[in-house]
């Protein structure tokens, strides 16, 4: 339920985040595209770091402080006073949902049965898709109800801070953290 809603409080604002870097900023279509492409960047360079973090810290607290981030950055989009404010904040963003969303698969991974583990990562899936449908409806609905940008940060912050509560009372399988003492190999294998 929480990677529902998570990817429900991301979905409610993303649609309208050209605009109000548009509005708000008087961005470029150039500076916006570089702007919210920098989420992404970000996020891919995060999970591989958020996977091997998994493996040697307990997981559920990372999940929490990774959910916790997530959710302030909606509060600082609007403290957001300037792009370069906006593209930290949503590279922070980033960084947090890479990591929450890979931890997340691995304590999925933790307590489901291994022959049913494919279908546990199925409806994980599925809670992300059915929050892609809705939110951005919703979101584009909010926002031309309250004509303000605040407004739909301040639900998607809401959204995030329940998503946060549910995954804080979820029940985590006590993970032992990997001592393994060879090197590992494939990208990031520095760390």
């Amino acid at each position: 339920m929480y990677q529902f809603l998570s990817s429900f409080a991301f979905f409610l604002v993303t649609p309208l985040l050209s605009l109000y870097l548009s509005e708000t900023f008087h961005a470029t279509k150039d500076l916006i595209e570089l702007a919210l492409s920098g989420y992404t960047i970000v996020l891919l360079l995060a999970r591989p770091l958020a996977g091997g973090l998994a493996d040697r810290f307990p997981r559920k607290p990372m999940l929490l402080l990774c959910l916790f981030c997530f959710l302030l950055c909606f509060g600082g989009y609007l403290l957001a006073a300037s792009l370069l404010s906006f593209v930290l904040v949503r590279a922070l963003q980033g960084i947090s949902s890479g990591g929450f969303t890979v931890i997340n698969n691995t304590m999925v991974l933790d307590v489901v049965a291994p022959d049913r583990r494919n279908e546990a990562i199925g409806y994980y899936g599925i809670s992300t898709n059915l929050s892609m449908a809705i939110a951005p409806l919703i979101g584009v609905w909010l926002y031309a109800t309250m004509q303000n940008y605040a407004s739909l940060f301040w639900a998607a912050l809401c959204v995030a801070g329940l998503s946060f509560f549910v995954a804080a009372g979820i029940r985590a399988e006590p993970h032992i953290a990997s001592d393994r003492k060879d090197p590992p190999e494939g990208f990031f294998s520095f760390l």
